[in-house]
Order: structure tokens, then C-alpha cells, then sequence
């Protein structure tokens, strides 16, 4: 799992910049990509369950706000981003990471 190197307040956006590497660390453009937002039990945030990403390159931005942080669903999230892609090792290869950031609670502490 990775950790991303942000704190959210709120409510707020975050904008995660996904860059895709292969097994041998060579980049590539997903043919299929989804993305899902979770708590740490695994119950989905804001509907957020394998929503389908349009990719064009070898990295994309994925853009989470709103209802997505709110801090009443607890301070943790769990970005999942998966698909398919192709290499000299085969077509349709599968490909998953998580990562993990946690929210801040502006309630508690204001801005």
C-alpha cells in the first residue's frame, strides 16, 4: 500500500496523481482503469465503487472533494486504483494499488 504524502482538510479537494508503472518500472496508459474510495472496514465513501477513469498517458489525476472527505465517515481513506494493461509480458495484465491518507477534522481544528 502506499501512503500519500497529504492531509485533506474537510471537506476540502485532493487532487492524486496516479503515474503508471509496470513490473519492470516502464511506464504505461491502462486500457481499462477504475477507482474506489473506502473506509478502513471496506464500506465505499460517496458511491465511489469502481468509477471508470478515461486515461490518456502514463499518469492521470484523480480528483476527490466534498462529500468524499467528510470527516464524519472517519479520517481514514483508502484509494484503490485498478485495470488492465499491456507489456512484452502479455495483453490484459491486471494491475492494483491502494493507497492510504487521512483526513483533518476542521471541526476541531479551524483553519
Amino acid at each position: 500500500m502506499t501512503e500519500l504524502v497529504v492531509t485533506p482538510n474537510e471537506g476540502s479537494t485532493i487532487v492524486a496523481t496516479v503515474n503508471f508503472k509496470d513490473i519492470d518500472g516502464l511506464n504505461f496508459t491502462p486500457a481499462t482503469c477504475v477507482w474506489s474510495l473506502s473506509k478502513k472496514d471496506g464500506s465505499v465513501i460517496n458511491s465511489r465503487d469502481r468509477v471508470v477513469a478515461t486515461v490518456s498517458g502514463y499518469s492521470h489525476d484523480f480528483v476527490m472533494y466534498g462529500n468524499d472527505l467528510l470527516f464524519a465517515d472517519g479520517k481514514d481513506r483508502y484509494f484503490l486504483v485498478e485495470g488492465t494493461y499491456s507489456s512484452v509480458y502479455g495483453a490484459s495484465l491486471p494491475f492494483r494499488d491502494e493507497a492510504h491518507f487521512t483526513i483533518v477534522d476542521t471541526k476541531r481544528n479551524p483553519l
